[in-house]
């Protein structure tokens, strides 16, 4: 099931390279990536796991709302993380010509459908 929600995430938006359902923490769910990818989206999300984990914790010290998604980009790439529960996220890997908002709203909407299947 996780598979097929990450495949539609994908293959709905151009320039999408993989996504990745992960727990904080850095043990991958479901992953689906595109055939020529050329990115180890595994390794790549356990490393900003350990940075979302401190993005939260400083959150929650600052009393400024909980965390709900970190936008990185990259010369080659971006990377969306939307946190889903407090023990889940996923991230989302664009080339760098991608559409941005698309990728966003996109995992947006899914996010409850996700929730659902983590539950």
């Amino acid at each position: 099931m996780f598979i097929t929600i990450l495949k539609q995430i994908v293959e709905e938006v151009p320039g999408a390279q993989g996504a990745i359902l992960m727990g904080f923490d850095g043990i991958a769910v479901a992953e689906f990536s595109i055939e020529n990818s050329s990115t180890d989206m595994l390794l790549l999300t356990v490393e900003y796991a350990n940075a979302l984990k401190e993005i939260r914790k400083s959150s929650s010290v600052l009393e400024i709302g909980e965390m709900e998604e970190v936008v990185v980009s990259t010369d080659r790439f971006t990377i969306i993380l939307r946190a889903l529960t407090d023990e889940y996220f996923c991230a989302l890997l664009l080339s760098c010509d991608a559409q941005l908002g698309k990728g966003r709203y996109v995992l947006h909407r899914e996010q409850y459908q996700l929730c659902s299947a983590v539950a």
